[in-house]
């Protein structure tokens, strides 16, 4: 079986934070959002090859991220695949880098999104797919209905089958919801040159809701957690998820009136003074907090919040923040002086 992984696009519900730094190699709960990912992957004992795509403008990006370190399946290659842009200078999308990888793809493959995070183990995913012997896509049973319009919201008959896909359907609200995540039998996955000769779209979910036409496409339900990480809400929910399972580092030293809420990640080397810090508070190395509550966000490296009160929010590399934030996403080297506390 072959994984390929999607790590490209431009991730513009992020920016200014993702304008240069591809949104999968961010980091929560201590490590690159797409190392999560391979280590859920690493446990699927089929895997003979995984091929990380990824535009040619980013190379650099993932080649210094060290991917291999959290691939710990001794059987199965990881390589990066580099698309380069088209010829206006757009990235390519998912289904044509799919296209160009279905060459280098000897059997069944796993297609899987580099922004998402599971809460169920992908091994599940793989037996149910050997068992139907039909490609499959991974959907989440949503615990009451909910807003899917960022999202593809598929329906099932008795069988489990997919009889209809609505990509980002518009004020309607669904109990299912797709992921970018699918088990794909080759046969199937060779129909993107047929989808794309034929016009179609650029887009994972076109590209589902015209293959679901034409093939069987199983869905296997679940209900655990999933998070895109593609905006502020579900990176923040990404990254609380993985604390309260995975992933918990107090931080080495405090000083003054500070006060640890677990879970936090609090990497080696971050100053702490009269602060409060957490729940699910997540600060990279290099950073200093100083008389500041820091509640549910996530600082990244080389920071200084003085004086401040971050909830819910984001604060880019080299960032100095002061005052209360709330509800925010700050790209690199942002300066704010906000006043109130």
């Amino acid at each position: 079986m072959n994984v390929i992984i999607l790590a490209g696009g431009y991730a513009e519900r992020l920016w200014p934070l993702t304008q240069q730094h591809p949104k999968v190699l961010l980091p929560i709960a201590g490590a690159p959002t797409l190392c999560h990912l391979l280590a859920n992957l690493s446990g699927i004992r089929e895997v003979g090859q995984l091929q990380v795509a990824v535009d040619d403008a980013k190379e650099k990006f993932f080649a210094a991220a060290n991917l291999k370190s959290a691939w710990t399946n001794p059987k199965a290659q990881l390589l990066l695949s580099v698309h380069s842009s088209n010829r206006d200078g757009s990235i390519k999308g998912p289904v044509v880098k799919l296209t160009e990888l279905m060459d280098k793809c000897t059997e069944d493959v796993l297609v899987i999104g580099g922004d998402n995070v599971f809460g169920f183990d992908l091994n599940n995913f793989c037996s149910f797919y050997v068992a139907r012997g039909k490609s499959c896509v991974a959907i989440q049973r949503l615990k009451q209905l909910g807003d899917v319009s960022s999202y593809g919201a598929p329906t099932l008959d008795n069988r489990g089958v997919v009889v209809s896909f609505v990509e980002k359907p518009l004020k309607t609200r669904y109990e299912l919801v797709s992921t970018a995540c699918y088990f794909l039998r080759k046969n199937d996955l060779e129909r993107s040159r047929e989808y794309l000769g034929k016009g179609g779209k650029d887009t994972l979910g076109e590209f589902t809701a015209w293959l679901a036409e034409r093939v069987d496409l199983v869905g296997y339900l679940f209900e655990s957690d999933w998070f895109d990480i593609g905006t502020r809400e579900g990176l923040l929910g990404a990254n609380t998820f993985l604390l309260d399972t995975k992933a918990n580092r107090e931080p080495d030293v405090v000083r003054g009136r500070t006060k640890v809420v677990p879970p936090v990640f609090v990497e080696s080397g971050v100053v702490i003074k009269n602060s409060k810090i957490g729940p699910y508070a997540y600060v990279r190395a290099g950073s200093k907090i100083l008389d500041s509550v820091v509640e549910r966000s996530i600082i990244y490296e080389n920071c200084e919040v003085r004086n401040g009160n971050i909830q819910d929010s984001i604060v880019g590399p080299g960032s100095i923040i002061e005052g209360r934030v709330s509800e925010s996403v700050f790209g690199p080297n942002t300066h704010l002086l906000s006043l109130g506390r």
